[in-house]
């Protein structure tokens, strides 16, 4: 019963809208925050101990590989609610990372260098920060409502992912890592330059690089109790044109394993320098960035009639459009709300999106003039890790108006 009750308020920062979504006052100020990390090796058991150190045993790892994602994101806005017609300001931030290594690495750390071979794999990671600001508006066609955003975005750091080769040789004394030739394209709206960060850049317009892209949703009232709905986000008009470039490169880089790993045997953690890494910084290439596309079809049940209780299942893709990136993910969702009057809403959610699993629970408190609304989810790569502590998001937000 505890377990439960603690998956129940454990909750969403998931591919739902926020409980109590219809608006609820004429005019109103928002703040929302949000932060979430997955990983496939460490809970949150082997982080917080009695030790008072993190505690990772690899002989019980039997995961194929490592796999670490996170994201943050922060924004603020304004709605003025008139009847039928809404119109809104926003602004935000998004920032997102990947890590994955295939299990080779892993396998090595499990059972360590005692037997001559060679082991290899791949490194893979990435990253970004987008800046964001633009406009929104909703309004009614007969049976169906329309809510359009237009936002302007900049990536103020943009890190396609790279994938680097790497070959563990444990046949020769102290071992070897070895790196193929690595490359490393960080572009940013910034000079990246050491002691440096300047904006704006007064060889482009307005000084800062500029995209823009739409938000779309229809939501079609087909029945009493049934709504359809579609929504699309980040459907690109202008990509942004990235000029400024940190590139980090080197045509192979050597480590021998007992120097990096002296702390297995109790001692510390030592990378050496690599002389022949190099670092250069440009600004004559440019990179096109759009940001990911995504859609989503859904459907809005309400058994009896009225907004008390709502069933919402869901299914979409993704698509990442940036040069390079052309894997289709496949989302899924399925949403069950229960909604007192106007001022109290619970939700609870499971969801597959962006590759990863979520369960979620969602509550809102209305009082009219103050709205509060918080989420919490398990995450994981899989299903069953979902339900596990080795991922976890949260987020909350405020809204003030009448």
């Amino acid at each position: 019963m505890k377990k439960a009750f603690l998956l129940c308020v454990l909750a969403a920062l998931g591919i739902f809208p926020a409980p109590g979504g219809e608006p609820h006052r004429i005019a109103e100020l928002g703040v929302d925050a949000g932060a979430g990390v997955t990983n496939n090796l460490l809970g949150l058991g082997d982080i917080f101990n009695s030790r008072g150190t993190v505690v990772m045993d690899f002989t019980k790892i039997s995961v194929a590989g490592m796999m670490m994602q996170g994201f943050a994101e922060g924004g603020l806005f304004f709605n003025v609610n008139t009847g039928p017609l809404s119109f809104g300001l926003f602004a935000g931030v998004e920032t997102s990372g990947r890590f994955r290594a295939s299990d080779a690495l892993l396998r090595f750390l499990k059972e360590g260098n005692d037997q001559f071979r060679t082991l290899e794999g791949v490194l893979g990671f990435g990253g970004s920060v987008f800046l964001e600001t633009g406009i929104r508006a909703g309004f009614p066609i007969k049976r169906l409502r329309i809510n359009a955003g237009l936002a302007l975005f900049s990536p103020l750091i943009y890190m396609p992912p790279p994938e680097i080769s790497y070959r563990i040789d444990t046949s020769g004394p102290g071992g070897e890592l070895v790196l193929s030739a690595i490359q490393m394209n960080i572009y940013s709206a910034a000079s990246l330059e050491e002691g440096g960060f300047s904006l704006p850049d007064k060889n482009i317009p307005l000084g800062i690089p500029l995209g823009l892209d739409l938000q779309v949703e229809a939501v079609y009232s087909l029945l009493p109790k049934l709504n359809l709905g579609m929504e699309i986000d980040h459907i690109p008009i202008l990509p942004v044109r990235l000029r400024r470039l940190m590139r980090v490169y080197a045509d192979g880089v050597n480590y021998r394993l007992d120097e990096m790993f002296g702390f297995l045997s109790g001692g510390g953690f030592n990378l050496p320098d690599y002389p022949d890494m190099k670092t250069v910084h440009s600004e004559d290439e440019h990179f096109w960035v759009v940001r990911p596309l995504f859609v989503d079809f859904f459907v809005e049940y309400r058994p009896a009639g009225t907004g008390l209780f709502v069933i919402r299942p869901l299914i979409g893709f993704s698509l990442p459009l940036a040069p390079g990136q052309s894997q289709v993910r496949l989302s899924a969702g399925l949403e069950g709300q229960i909604n007192i009057r106007k001022g109290f809403s619970l939700s609870l959610s499971t969801a597959y999106r962006e590759q990863i699993w979520q369960q979620a629970v969602s509550l809102m408190f209305n009082l009219r003039v103050v709205e509060l609304y918080t989420r919490l989810s398990l995450r994981g790569h899989d299903f069953v890790g979902s339900f596990n502590d080795k991922g976890l998001g949260v987020s909350a937000g405020l809204r003030f108006g009448y």
